[in-house]
């Protein structure tokens, strides 16, 4: 009988040991009605949970929360962190302190990393509407940050972001940098067709990242893919407004090498969008490949420039003509099948490539797009330097 209830008692203490530790940011202080500041009790409530030995949850519950810029730091002492926000993260507005600083939520090397539900709202919906206007403009806030301007930051190994909507950032979204398994589901983002540099998703420096179905309405790049990145899988995603899913700009820093490989797109619906695939590389003399790139059963719907690989792209006018030089970057095996739609643009497949690097081992099948409701022309394709490469039932025909 004692030997029982010794066992009963130690499987009690077990089940209590591996419970999830949860830390309540109102607990700590935080103010759940949007307009007091609680990144203190933020501060506090992340320390506790990054601490535990155990798997911790940071609660952030229904509400709206103002958090000032703040970086959850880590590592973290449990294998599993887990941030479950049922409520709304706020940010400053008008803040000298927002303007003054490179992010405004950042999650740095966290192993482990959970990231579920709620909203995280940048609230410069009033910054679009002054630089609209041509006023004298608050800078605005980025969701997170790890790298440049971006909104939501992540760093880190075995990382999931679920069901997650980030709106209203001033610049780019949710930044994956120098990341390893990452799995992004179910995440929405909102931002307006006219706010430039609010890219959805941007990938950089990151192996084994797959995003799922996922909604993203925004003023640039749906999906930004960056130097450094291998082995990304993107499906069932819906794009638009916003500038397509885009790879590149690479080459800008002619003394760096910048790879891209491994990227492959399975199901798409691109919408009202300024682009659809995309790769762009400098018109520098710079170094790299983009190369083992799968684009699989993609709808268009009146997108400009469906399909382009634009070798010779030249951000902010930046290539002078005296530096101006085909783009040192390779470009092979790369794969269209499947692919069907409606065109806002005369050309429907542009492929630009360097003339010292030409794109090769290009395969187009079964591409099937048609002039767009308010296109006049039927549309057509146009090539520069192409070489090897193939195209099996497309329309319009392919230009190689």
């Amino acid at each position: 009988m004692i030997t029982h209830i010794l066992v009963l008692l130690l499987f009690q203490f077990s089940l209590l040991s591996f419970a999830q530790q949860i830390y309540n940011v109102v607990d700590f202080g935080a103010d759940n009605g949007g307009n007091v500041d609680s990144t203190n009790a933020f501060g506090e409530a992340w320390h506790s949970t990054c601490s535990s030995n155990t798997s911790s949850v940071l609660l952030v519950p229904n509400g709206e929360f103002l958090l000032r810029p703040y970086i959850f730091s880590g590592p973290c002492q449990s294998e599993k962190v887990e941030v479950r926000i049922e409520g709304t993260i706020v940010a400053p507005i008008n803040d000298n302190e927002i303007e003054n600083s490179e992010y405004w939520i950042k999650f740095d090397q966290i192993d482990g990393l959970e990231i579920y539900g709620g909203t995280i709202d940048a609230r410069t919906d009033d910054v679009w509407k002054c630089k609209r206007s041509g006023g004298n403009c608050p800078h605005g806030s980025r969701v997170s940050k790890v790298f440049d301007d971006y909104s939501l930051d992540i760093s880190g190994k075995n990382i999931k972001i679920v069901g997650l909507t980030s709106m209203n950032s001033n610049q780019q979204h949710i930044m994956i940098h120098k990341c390893e398994g990452v799995e992004v589901s179910d995440v929405h983002i909102l931002a307006p067709e006219n706010s430039p540099n609010t890219d959805g998703i941007h990938v950089m420096k990151s192996s084994n990242v797959r995003i799922i179905e996922t909604s993203i309405k925004t003023g640039d790049d749906c999906i930004s893919i960056g130097h450094g990145t291998r082995g990304l899988h993107i499906q069932n995603i819906e794009c638009g407004p916003g500038h397509g899913i885009s790879i590149g700009s690479l080459g800008y820093y002619e003394w760096r090498r910048e790879e891209v490989q491994d990227i492959t797109v399975d199901g798409a619906v691109i919408k009202g969008a300024q682009n659809g695939l995309r790769i762009k590389t400098v018109a520098k003399d710079n170094h790299g490949f983009v190369a083992g790139i799968f684009y699989n059963n993609i709808t268009m719907v009146d997108v400009f420039n469906p399909i382009v690989i634009d070798q010779n792209y030249c951000p902010h006018n930046s290539c002078y003509s005296y530096e101006r030089v085909p783009s040192g970057i390779e470009i092979r095996n790369i794969r269209f099948s499947n692919i069907k739609g409606t065109s806002a643009s005369e050309y429907a497949m542009k492929f630009d490539c360097s003339q010292n690097n030409p794109c090769k081992d290009v395969h187009l099948y079964n591409v099937h797009l048609i002039q767009g409701t308010q296109l006049k022309k039927r549309v057509q394709s146009n090539c520069n330097n192409v070489i090897q490469s193939e195209s099996t039932g497309c329309d319009p025909t392919s230009c190689f």
